[in-house]
């Protein structure tokens, strides 16, 4: 049997002091009292505890920034890599045997020319280094969460998507929809915009927004390189021509011997051939606004455009200085400068050119 007491009977909390001075508050007070202790025993349950204005946004504004600390320590991790550390210690050892060895043993370093010769290649060293930390540091580029294809667009011709190579589509590794030119990296686990290639040597992907400090990086090592060979070649050279010290008692021969200097010659020249090649490929690829992957495409495409009896045309080629101008940007000053990069857009939509049918 429920007993049923009157309001005015509960019972009054021993902890709760008089109110207003009265030994005996007032039966409503006693009420409201314990309605609302009723109640913050229910808040808990389904909202959060709310303090002052903007104190309940407090976990969410955390939790992002916590997200970011973590990101940004992501991004410094990438240098605990053997690839990169190697990449540095080459330079730092180029950068040194260049300048306090050859330019010393070629035009010394007291004089006016060895001093400017050692400025101007310390300047290009300095260019690479801050190309470098900026592909590393900078995102390729990951497709938004809140891209989907646009349905109007993708339907207004069944035939457009095949001609124009042009299809959106899901990624089948991790679910997401593909823009165009976009591709699944199988290093970094998720799809870049505009993906070039994976390169190891700066523990990153070559994407859309870190490809234009990639290729300044390519042409400031390319320099750098092929200065410190003309320096390896004129090592026993004085400014004239004349030998300034015997080949065989240069600082470098006494110390290291005569097959470290030939070694680090065939070093530095190999380098510059290579680093020369990879950037006249990359050269033709910004002319005629490919990568890597969209030129092997191209490659399969032409073939099967050909045994059908029809050309191939890229369709993001849109002339050789608006291709230039998309990668590097619109102002000529900056297009060596590997952190301008407001020019860059979403990587969602690209110009694209329009061929006669």
């Amino acid at each position: 049997m429920v007993r049923i007491v009157p309001w005015w009977q509960l019972q009054w909390p021993n902890h709760m002091q008089p109110i207003n001075g009265l030994s005996d508050p007032c039966p409503g007070h006693r009420f409201a009292h314990l309605c609302s202790k009723k109640i913050e025993q229910l808040l808990p349950r389904q909202f959060p505890p709310r303090g002052r204005l903007g104190e309940s946004a407090s976990p969410n504004k955390q939790a992002l920034e916590s997200s970011a600390r973590s990101t940004e320590s992501m991004k410094y991790h990438r240098f605990l890599s053997i690839p990169v550390l190697v990449v540095l210690a080459t330079v730092g050892s180029i950068y040194y045997v260049t300048v306090f060895i050859f330019l010393e043993d070629w035009l010394g370093l007291q004089s006016s020319a060895g001093s400017l010769n050692a400025l101007i290649f310390t300047f290009l060293a300095s260019l690479c280094f801050v190309s470098f930390f900026a592909c590393v540091l900078t995102d390729p580029g990951g497709v938004p969460s809140s891209y989907v294809p646009d349905v109007e667009d993708h339907a207004t011709s069944d035939q457009q998507p095949i001609k124009t190579g042009i299809q959106r589509k899901r990624c089948d590794k991790c679910s997401v929809y593909k823009p165009p030119r976009t591709h699944h990296c199988r290093s970094c686990r998720r799809c870049i915009l505009r993906m070039d290639h994976h390169f190891i040597w700066i523990n990153n992907c070559v994407g859309l927004r870190n490809y234009k400090a990639f290729f300044v990086l390519v042409a400031y090592t390319t320099m750098a390189s092929i200065y410190s060979s003309v320096a390896v070649l004129f090592a026993r050279n004085g400014i004239h021509g004349k030998p300034t010290k015997p080949f065989f008692l240069n600082s470098f021969t006494l110390l290291f011997g005569l097959q470290s200097m030939i070694l680090s010659g065939v070093v530095v020249v190999g380098l510059s051939m290579t680093l020369g090649t990879l950037f006249c490929w990359h050269v033709y690829l910004v002319v005629h606004n490919m990568t890597t992957i969209e030129h092997y495409e191209a490659i399969r495409a032409a073939w099967l455009a050909k045994k059908s009896g029809q050309s191939y045309h890229h369709p993001f080629d849109v002339g050789a200085y608006k291709n230039l101008t998309l990668v590097l940007g619109p102002n000529m000053l900056k297009w060596l400068c590997p952190t301008a990069v407001s020019h860059i857009k979403d990587g969602i939509t690209f110009p694209t050119a329009h061929f006669p049918r």
